[in-house]
């Protein structure tokens, strides 16, 4: 019953409820709890130590064939109990979303040594 109160009231505070006019759907502390583990998986799934890369940490992504296809194999493997669907939905977005980045500021820094060489 407490923990129904603890959700109440973070429910109560939530952003996608500030943003929703109804049609937003508020996801559960459970699928909350499962989309911290995913992400700290992909963070340790992009990132080896051994990578030549100028890129930061949080910014690198692996350059093998269906990387995705074999990283959700093996997340569906571990944690059974996460759905397939949101699951596959979740890797890719997250995969789209770092693609975007890396390439914002590879423009970005494109950009800064263009302007140095005028």
């Amino acid at each position: 019953m407490e923990l129904i109160k603890c959700q109440n009231k973070k429910l109560k505070r939530s952003w996608v409820l500030a943003l929703s006019k109804g049609g937003l759907t508020v996801p559960s502390l459970d699928w909350m709890n499962k989309c911290s583990i995913i992400e700290q998986e992909f963070d340790n799934f992009y990132f080896s130590p051994g990578q030549s890369c100028l890129l930061d940490r949080s910014l690198r992504i692996s350059k093998n064939v269906r990387v995705l296809k074999g990283f959700y194999t093996a997340l569906s493997n571990k944690y059974p109990d996460i759905l397939n669907q949101p699951l596959k939905a979740f890797l890719r977005t997250r995969l789209f979303i770092r693609i975007k980045i890396i390439n914002q500021k590879l423009t970005k820094e494109r950009t800064v040594k263009s302007n140095r060489g005028s």
